[in-house]
Protein backbone atom coordinates (compact mmCIF):
# COMPACT_ATOMS: atom_id res chain seq x y z
CA UNK A 1 0.00 0.00 0.00
CA UNK A 2 1.69 3.58 -1.12
CA UNK A 3 1.09 6.09 1.17
CA UNK A 4 1.01 9.76 0.04
CA UNK A 5 3.86 12.15 1.92
CA UNK A 6 1.85 14.41 4.69
CA UNK A 7 0.36 17.44 3.54
CA UNK A 8 1.79 20.85 4.65
CA UNK A 9 -1.36 21.22 7.07
CA UNK A 10 -0.35 17.85 8.23
CA UNK A 11 3.32 18.53 9.06
CA UNK A 12 2.44 21.91 10.77
CA UNK A 13 0.08 19.70 13.28
CA UNK A 14 2.47 17.18 14.04
CA UNK A 15 4.87 20.03 14.67
CA UNK A 16 2.33 21.49 17.30
CA UNK A 17 1.90 18.24 18.83
CA UNK A 18 5.75 17.35 19.07
CA UNK A 19 6.22 21.30 20.93
CA UNK A 20 2.89 20.43 23.14
CA UNK A 21 4.35 16.98 23.96
CA UNK A 22 7.68 18.87 24.87
CA UNK A 23 5.88 21.10 27.01
CA UNK A 24 3.77 18.32 29.01
CA UNK A 25 5.09 15.36 28.82
CA UNK A 26 2.96 13.85 30.94
CA UNK A 27 -0.02 14.01 28.36
CA UNK A 28 2.10 11.94 26.23
CA UNK A 29 0.21 8.60 27.29
CA UNK A 30 -3.35 9.58 26.83
CA UNK A 31 -2.61 11.23 23.71
CA UNK A 32 -0.93 7.93 22.61
CA UNK A 33 -4.18 6.21 23.90
CA UNK A 34 -6.54 8.51 22.14
CA UNK A 35 -4.39 8.47 18.75
CA UNK A 36 -4.73 5.17 18.96
CA UNK A 37 -7.97 4.54 19.70
CA UNK A 38 -8.93 6.66 16.75
CA UNK A 39 -6.83 4.73 14.40
CA UNK A 40 -8.36 1.40 15.31
CA UNK A 41 -11.93 2.98 14.56
CA UNK A 42 -10.77 4.15 11.32
CA UNK A 43 -8.96 0.70 10.34
CA UNK A 44 -11.68 -0.39 10.86
CA UNK A 45 -14.18 1.56 8.77
CA UNK A 46 -11.90 1.21 6.30
CA UNK A 47 -11.54 -2.29 6.47
CA UNK A 48 -15.70 -1.69 5.97
CA UNK A 49 -16.08 0.44 3.38
CA UNK A 50 -13.25 -1.38 1.15
CA UNK A 51 -15.55 -4.64 1.68
CA UNK A 52 -18.35 -2.93 0.65
CA UNK A 53 -16.37 -1.70 -2.49
CA UNK A 54 -15.36 -4.89 -3.43
CA UNK A 55 -19.17 -6.00 -3.34
CA UNK A 56 -20.40 -3.49 -5.10
CA UNK A 57 -17.62 -3.81 -8.05
CA UNK A 58 -18.66 -7.68 -8.35
CA UNK A 59 -22.23 -6.72 -8.85
CA UNK A 60 -21.86 -4.57 -11.10
CA UNK A 61 -19.73 -6.94 -13.05
CA UNK A 62 -22.37 -9.72 -12.91
CA UNK A 63 -24.53 -6.66 -13.88
CA UNK A 64 -22.97 -5.47 -16.98
CA UNK A 65 -22.28 -9.31 -17.95
CA UNK A 66 -25.67 -10.45 -17.99
CA UNK A 67 -27.27 -7.17 -19.28
CA UNK A 68 -24.37 -7.83 -22.56
CA UNK A 69 -25.21 -11.91 -22.88
CA UNK A 70 -29.46 -10.93 -22.77
CA UNK A 71 -30.90 -12.05 -25.71
CA UNK A 72 -33.46 -9.98 -25.61
CA UNK A 73 -31.15 -6.89 -24.78
CA UNK A 74 -30.79 -4.42 -27.57
CA UNK A 75 -27.81 -2.42 -26.50
CA UNK A 76 -27.85 -0.06 -30.03
CA UNK A 77 -31.35 1.01 -28.28
CA UNK A 78 -29.69 2.23 -25.61
CA UNK A 79 -29.37 5.84 -25.12
CA UNK A 80 -26.47 7.21 -22.88
CA UNK A 81 -27.08 10.59 -20.97
CA UNK A 82 -23.83 12.42 -21.97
Amino acid sequence: MNIDPLTLEAEFAVSKLKLHLDRYPENSRELAIKNYEDFLALAQAYKKLSEEHELLQSEYTEFIELLVTAPECNLSSIKLDN
